[in-house]
């Protein structure tokens, strides 16, 4: 098993920075099977900087963080301070990707916040015990040119969604399955 230099490290992490910025990212071809033995190896390392990556956007000269993985002390130090130095583009890069995402794109319209409620159904007029549970969803969203975001009530929808136990739980995994492919 070949072990990349610190130096080859720190090249690909900004490189992954890089990437995570929209411009271009690492190219597996210069570095396996060079510097890591192969192709699994090298997909591992990058994933799981890209992951480090998203979560420590908010990452502020100081905090103490605990790195995944076992990369050496001045990698970790070198990763997060090239995030903290970065910050600011890699959050509007995130936010760009997000927006022109195809599940927006359609709509033109942007979640500015939401509100629940937990109903509980007894009876009805036709059966006396029915004990079903139901979530009222009102979402508030913003009508966007993804430029600037107008905040007159004239720009505003109010969309509300009335689900059951089956229905929360698909839209749970679905929303997991979101967050799963922003992390990647």
């Amino acid at each position: 098993m070949r072990s990349p230099s610190i130096e080859v490290i720190l090249k690909v992490v900004h490189q992954l920075i890089d990437d995570q910025c929209g411009r271009d990212g690492p190219i597996k071809d210069n570095y396996v099977p060079d510097h890591w033995s192969d192709e699994n190896e090298f997909n591992s390392f990058t994933s799981t900087i890209k992951q480090l990556i998203n979560q420590n956007i908010d990452y502020k000269h100081g905090q103490t963080i605990k790195v995944q993985g076992d990369l050496p002390e001045e990698v970790n130090k070198s990763i997060l301070e090239a995030i903290e130095l970065r910050r600011q583009e890699i959050k509007s890069n995130l936010i760009g990707k997000i927006l022109s995402s195809p599940i927006n794109l359609p709509l033109k319209k942007v979640l500015k916040d939401f509100d629940w409620q937990v109903k509980l159904i007894l009876s009805s007029n036709l059966l006396s015990e029915i004990n079903e549970s139901l979530i009222n969803l009102d979402l508030l969203l913003i009508k966007s040119n993804y430029q600037n975001f107008n905040d007159n009530s004239d720009n505003q929808e109010i969309i509300s969604i009335e689900m059951d136990k089956c229905e929360i739980r698909q839209l749970i995994e679905k929303l997991e399955e979101l967050m799963d492919n922003l992390d990647r």
